[in-house]
């Protein structure tokens, strides 16, 4: 909004916004102090469900997780603002469950195929969590009660689903997106050396950040269990396999490790290129380059790892899964 010359911001990530505030409830506001726009209840309504949304306040949200997919607590974000509005209007209620025709009535054909990939999408994301809980990625970490630790994003409702499954905190770690997200119906008291604190309960490293991620997950869930962490199963494994990267890391130095990853590289396409792969099928030809990229790597090392195999080995692992596409590795 200008006047004057002077123009007004609104922003309902800044460091003074509660877990009250959206951007909706923000303009809205602005809007009607102003004269620009009728106070109406079924607006006050409207506005107060956006701003639950925004800030998973819904009350007993987790008990209506299950069938949210046919209710406009769970198909909201697929809603035009006027069938939002027009469904406020008529005085319902948006955790009643909502028949294939109802559906059809507020959003028409398209509403009806999003509800059936909402429903998809909550049958996935329990099954994950069941997984998850089987493997150790789940756990009960004291004052922020059961955390569901997602690597690499497999959930796919994320924390509805995670809160829904009794799981009251929910991380998402994306060590090849230099991200991470902590998400928690407590407030996080707890302070990282990366990343920001958003609405008192959600800490985010976002995917823009171009900052490398030096902080690990180990660190974090220390942090969040005041020391007492003792991992099982997956997870782990995946924390001893981060401390042996942290100290790869440590040991060659970040930018010596980037220079070395690019002669990894190189070597890597030039082998691709000229070695005869005839007879070779695809996964055998993935475990060849893998096998020769990590030598040439084992190599290099050598000038930076002294007389410590294990360490040389541990290190050339690391280093060619930063080489070799994730999808060719998977195939071997």
């Amino acid at each position: 909004m200008e006047d004057g010359g002077k123009t007004v911001f609104i922003d309902h990530h800044s460091d003074k916004s509660g877990r009250d505030s959206s951007a909706t409830k923000l303009t809205y506001e602005l809007l009607t102090s102003l004269g620009l726009l009728k106070k109406e209840k079924y607006l006050d309504d409207l506005v107060e469900f956006v701003t639950q949304l925004d800030n998973k306040t819904f009350p007993d949200e987790e008990k209506y997780f299950k069938d949210s997919w046919h209710t406009v607590l769970g198909l909201d974000q697929f809603m035009e603002f006027k069938n939002l509005a027009d469904y406020f209007k008529s005085g319902r209620k948006p955790n009643e469950i909502l028949s294939e025709t109802d559906i059809k009535k507020i959003g028409g054909q398209r509403l009806l195929e999003k509800s059936q990939e909402q429903k998809k999408k909550i049958d996935d994301s329990f099954k994950e969590l069941e997984r998850m809980m089987n493997k150790g990625l789940i756990f009960d970490a004291g004052r922020y009660g059961q955390i569901a630790v997602d690597i690499g994003k497999k959930v796919p409702a994320g924390y509805d689903a995670a809160k829904a499954y009794g799981c009251p905190t929910y991380i998402i770690w994306d060590s090849e997106g230099k991200s991470f997200l902590i998400t928690s119906r407590e407030p996080i008291e707890d302070k990282f050396s990366q990343g920001t604190k958003v609405r008192e309960r959600m800490w985010i490293k976002p995917r823009h950040d171009p900052a490398p991620l030096k902080i690990t997950l180990g660190e974090i869930l220390q942090t969040m269990t005041d020391g007492r962490l003792d991992p099982d199963g997956e997870l782990k494994n995946y924390l001893e396999r981060e401390a042996e990267q942290k100290e790869v890391e440590n040991s060659i130095g970040l930018e010596r490790m980037e220079k070395i990853i690019s002669l990894g590289q190189r070597y890597y396409e030039k082998f691709m290129k000229e070695f005869s792969w005839k007879g070779y099928n695809e996964k055998r030809k993935q475990q060849k380059l893998k096998d020769q990229t990590e030598k040439f790597l084992a190599e290099v090392l050598k000038n930076f790892i002294k007389e410590d195999d294990a360490k040389i080995k541990t290190a050339a692992d690391y280093l060619i899964e930063k080489i070799m596409p994730k999808s060719q590795i998977l195939k071997i």
